[in-house]
């Protein structure tokens, strides 16, 4: 797995790797900009 980075418009933050994505990756984007001018969004991981 190796080291994970993650960044904000302030700097780098300190994180780790918690999960692998199979499918609807292309709801990240969508997603990360919501939280970007909305905050903080309800979200459920769920294993099927």
């Amino acid at each position: 797995y190796g080291g994970c980075m993650f960044s904000s418009i302030v700097g780098q933050l300190a994180g780790n790797h918690f999960l692998t994505l199979f499918e609807g990756n292309e709801n990240l984007r969508p997603l990360g900009e919501m939280t970007l001018w909305q905050g903080a969004q309800n979200i459920i991981f769920a294993l099927e």
